[in-house]
């Protein structure tokens, strides 16, 4: 095969291996290594540009480190004019001379290789060869190729570390942000409750109407904080679960009386599709109730006050299955595939951080079920969970 068909193949091969999601060090690592089979070359190392000087972020032999880059070296040279440098003993006799540290590394050719993205040169990749090897003006265009394509990989692993370095930032945000708003919501909520106690609504309605709309926000604060913590516990694997034996029908009674509690003016109907003999589920059930409660309120905040809400609670082997339908507004048909992404809100909705389906499809999924969703625009939402039945 033609020497330079094959080096091509090499390329295109190499650059496979760059589309993976590397992290820097391996990706350094990897262009490394890809160079140094390329050519049959023994060492590499590369030079990345920081703060207008080249620094050393990756070697293969610790006997590189002792090589100081001069400002007029070969180095600089193939990064200031983004060319390929290709030196050996016939056109510098002496190495040593140059690098002592060569010396004992038993230098013989070396590619110097520039790295640039989007026109700017970002660094050198350098290999060394203990052999005196002999390469064609063409060749070593196409090794220039390699480096274009080494670049990107480069490029695509600092922005991935660079865009996760943001992502923990923000994590550790929310985190401490959340933590500290739980102390001043307490004491607020506790207070509240206690003014609702001290004040009448016979005695003074307008002020107990102001304080139940102070109770309410309290509570939406409050719970907009936890979806917040709980998605970071999610995110960072420290969600824990608490498992045991449940029953599913006293998870759905819990629901429903919080629901009852909390909308005194609303019809809830509860029915049972099937002959259900037992309703044992393995789970988390605080976990499962909140998930319950959340469905039901949001029934409420998306349909009429004069329609009904239906839970329904049904068993297929394996499966139980509950749904929650509601005459509401429904969910327009190209949102419905959004609807169990993180922080997506519709169109239409103004309330909350678009977090609770995201949580609750998390909570299903961890119990092994599964969780869907079915609406049209002005006939209603229709939630369906289904959980496997705990094994006699």
């Amino acid at each position: 095969m033609d020497p330079e068909v094959k080096i091509l193949e090499r390329i295109n091969k190499a650059s496979l291996k760059f589309l993976n999601s590397l992290s820097e060090k391996d990706t350094y690592k990897l262009v490394v290594e890809e160079a140094i089979k390329l050519v049959n070359f023994r060492y590499g190392r590369i030079y990345l540009e920081a703060d207008g000087e080249l620094k050393s972020v990756y070697q293969t032999n610790p006997v590189m480190a002792q090589i100081i880059k001069r400002p007029t070296g070969f180095t600089y040279q193939a990064w200031k004019q983004n060319k390929l440098i290709f030196i050996d003993k016939t056109k510098t006799p002496d190495l040593s001379k140059i690098h002592p540290a060569m010396r004992n590394m038993g230098v013989k050719s070396v590619l110097y290789i520039p790295l640039s993205n989007r026109g700017k040169s970002i660094g050198v990749l350098i290999i060394n060869s203990d052999k005196q090897i002999h390469f064609s003006h063409h060749f070593l265009q196409l090794l220039k190729l390699y480096g274009s394509t080494a670049s990107l990989a480069i490029r695509k692993a600092q922005q991935y570390s660079e865009i996760n370095k943001a992502i923990a930032t923000r994590d550790l945000f929310i985190s401490m942000a959340g933590h500290e708003f739980r102390t001043p919501l307490t004491t607020i909520n506790g207070y509240i409750r206690l003014l609702q106690k001290k004040i009448s609504k016979e005695n003074h309605p307008v002020e107990s109407e102001w304080i139940d709309q102070l109770a309410a926000e309290g509570l939406r604060m409050t719970y907009l904080v936890n979806e917040l913590l709980e998605i970071n516990r999610i995110r960072s694997g420290k969600l824990s679960y608490h498992w045991k034996e449940s029953s599913l029908r006293e998870i759905l009674k819990r629901a429903m009386n919080n629901f009852r509690f909390s909308h005194k003016d609303r019809i809830l109907i509860y029915k049972e599709k099937s002959n259900i003999q037992t309703d044992h589920i393995i789970a988390d059930f605080d976990k499962l109730l909140q998930v319950f409660t959340n469905f039901l309120d949001n029934s409420v905040k998306f349909s009429p006050q004069d329609t009904p809400i239906a839970l329904e609670l049904s068993y297929r082997y394996p499966y139980y299955k509950v749904r929650v339908i509601d005459k509401g507004k429904g969910i327009d048909k190209k949102e419905l595939p959004h609807v169990f992404e993180e922080f997506y809100k519709g169109a239409d909705s103004h309330q909350g951080l678009g977090l609770g389906l995201f949580l609750a499809k998390n909570v299903i999924e961890r119990h092994k079920g599964t969780i869907s969703l079915k609406s049209n625009k002005n006939s209603g939402t229709t939630v369906t969970v289904r959980l496997p039945r705990a094994k006699v």
